[in-house]
């Protein structure tokens, strides 16, 4: 196998991976809005007047089982936003902004659309990485650096 296909593989196969933990991240976003959405809702449901209440003196209705597929394991903890960006670059939450931006450095070399032929499926998965890495890296950067508001949109 020449160099060239094996650089290609061993890209893919970043790219892949990139693609994959991104994907997760956003399946969990979505989980934890829907799973908010519904806990909202059911607490409207049980504080509207029509719902029927048990009066002192009354038996309670009888408690449901919980369902068969929960688990008695530690619920994960929520994702927050700041916590979604850092996830999104691979690093724990509290990482330096050094590491972070050598991290960021890392990934985006390893998916540039460009190292891939143009109207690829490749190509259009890196774009879609990259802009991804690039929103987790500039949320980073305006929590690090005040000034990045200011200054960082600044053309000379």
């Amino acid at each position: 196998m020449s160099i060239g296909k094996k650089v290609t593989r061993i890209t893919r196969g970043a790219l892949d991976q990139i693609s994959k933990r991104l994907e997760d991240i956003e399946r969990t976003i979505e989980e934890q809005s829907q799973a908010r959405v519904d806990a909202e809702t059911e607490f409207r449901d049980a504080m509207s007047p029509s719902t029927p209440r048990n009066r002192p003196g009354q038996s309670a209705p009888p408690a449901s089982a919980p369902p068969a597929s929960a688990s008695p394991s530690k619920p994960a903890e929520p994702l927050t936003e700041i916590g979604a960006h850092y996830k999104a670059l691979g690093l724990e939450e509290g990482t330096e902004f050094a590491i972070v931006r050598r991290t960021y450095m890392d990934l985006i070399q390893k998916c540039d659309p460009m190292r891939f032929p143009e109207e690829s499926e490749e190509r259009a998965k890196a774009e879609k990485i990259k802009a991804r890495l690039d929103e987790a890296y500039k949320a980073l950067l305006k929590r690090f650096d005040t000034t990045a508001d200011r200054f960082g949109e600044l053309q000379l």
